[in-house]
């Protein structure tokens, strides 16, 4: 969905897109700038860090052997060297139930773990050419000011309004995350139920 998105914003082969998102959104965030070039500028709010343990998250972030090759960092490096903005935020934090497994544990990650991956990611860069476009902010909520004008900044976005100079603020009202959740659940129930009636069917064919 993240990358027909990014398709559909970029038709004309000469938008700039970028891709900001914090806790669960930051993840996205992280694998979609990495997987799609398209993404000019990434944004990761309350989500990097340098010591991640998966076996305690929620468990559609457990990918197998994933931490054996790579941390946050080295995913990160595979955006670069386009604009990448890490934030140092406070993340998401409770417990995600799972239907028949163990419950995920999330937590917000510490600034010093996140500055220290930061510093990594910075090491695995050096040398590169173009340089990449790294940039480290410190903050006590989630998209603050100040990587939120650093983002629009990358992408070309004339930060202030003309009309007010104030910074552009959220307008969207009547935002209902459950019921959107619940279609999207749905739909891939929907999806999976499909597969399944059709699977016979094609190993019949296959056999």
């Amino acid at each position: 969905m993240i990358s027909a998105a990014a398709a559909w914003l970029d038709a004309d082969g000469n938008s700039a897109v970028g891709i900001f998102g914090w806790g669960e959104g930051g993840l996205l965030a992280l694998y979609s700038a990495a997987l799609d070039p398209r993404f000019e500028a990434a944004g990761v709010s309350g989500y990097f860090r340098k010591d991640r343990l998966l076996w305690r998250e929620p468990l559609d972030r457990n990918v197998f052997d994933l931490l054996r090759w790579f941390g946050d960092a080295e995913i990160a490096s595979l955006i670069l060297p386009r604009t990448l903005l890490i934030e140092a935020a406070p993340g998401p934090e409770g417990v995600v139930a799972s239907p028949g497994g163990a419950n995920g544990i999330l937590s917000s990650p510490p600034s010093g773990e996140v500055r220290a991956e930061f510093d990594r990611l910075v090491a695995l860069s050096e040398g590169l050419e173009p340089r990449p476009r790294l940039a480290f902010f410190n903050s006590d909520r989630p998209g603050g000011d100040p990587v939120l004008t650093a983002f629009l900044d990358a992408l070309g976005v004339d930060v202030k309004a003309p009309d007010t100079g104030q910074l552009p603020t959220y307008q969207r009202g009547g935002w209902d995350a459950a019921a959107r959740q619940a279609i999207h659940h749905q739909q891939i129930d929907r999806y999976y139920q499909w597969l399944l009636r059709e699977s016979s069917h094609l190993r019949r064919v296959f056999m």
